[in-house]
């Protein structure tokens, strides 16, 4: 076996039972024995409460070249690979979400109850009334009902989904988020395991 192609996964999620990590676990590789390279151990997993763990390519390389020394090992794309181990769920923590879906629930009305306090929506509408009928109505269900509905239909245009079904397969605006978040989030981690690794070496 001469040559090696080896492309690190960017993000791995693993269940917790896993003893350890393979190559094939979080690797794609390109060899003429790529069965036996993929069978590798790379990464032996402890019972140190961490969640995720940053593989660098070159341990991987490692690794390989151990088994096979007479190889030349090739990086095709990223120099690191997240690991994340999947936690079990809880009573707990099922609370907590429950709880923090609450509070954004009744957080989001009173935002929506607040600004239409604040522009006096209320007087708006009745004013669009008058002009538009040429009577006095305090209560013009018949602007307040649809623009409650298109408040909702709004919502749900903006961010895309249906519950769980996406309208197109465009991402919201909150997707966006979430993945330039979860982006940082990993450049983040893999700094943070170079700066210790750094700290080791010396």
């Amino acid at each position: 076996m001469s040559e090696i192609y080896i492309q690190l996964k960017n993000k791995v999620q693993i269940d917790r039972s896993k003893q350890e990590l393979l190559v094939r676990d979080i690797a794609k590789i390109t060899a003429s024995d790529a069965c036996i390279v993929e069978k590798i151990k790379v990464y032996t997993l402890t019972n140190d409460g961490k969640s995720t763990i940053i593989i660098s390519v070159i341990d991987v390389i490692k690794k390989i070249q151990r088994q096979f020394p007479d190889s030349t090992v090739n990086i095709v794309g990223t120099d690191y690979a997240i690991v994340q181990i999947k936690q079990q769920k809880s009573k707990a923590s099922m609370l907590l979400v429950a709880l923090a879906w609450a509070v954004l629930y009744f957080g989001a009305g009173l935002t929506i109850i607040n600004f239409h306090e604040d522009v006096d929506m209320s007087a708006a509408h009745q004013k669009l009334h008058y002009y538009l009928t040429g009577e006095t109505n305090e209560n013009p269900y018949w602007l307040q009902i649809p623009y409650s509905i298109g408040i909702g239909l709004g919502m749900i245009v903006f961010f895309n989904h249906v519950f769980k079904k996406k309208i197109n397969k465009e991402p919201s605006p909150l997707e966006v988020e979430m993945f330039l978040y979860q982006d940082n989030i990993d450049k983040y981690l893999i700094r943070d395991s170079k700066s210790a690794k750094n700290k080791d070496d010396s």
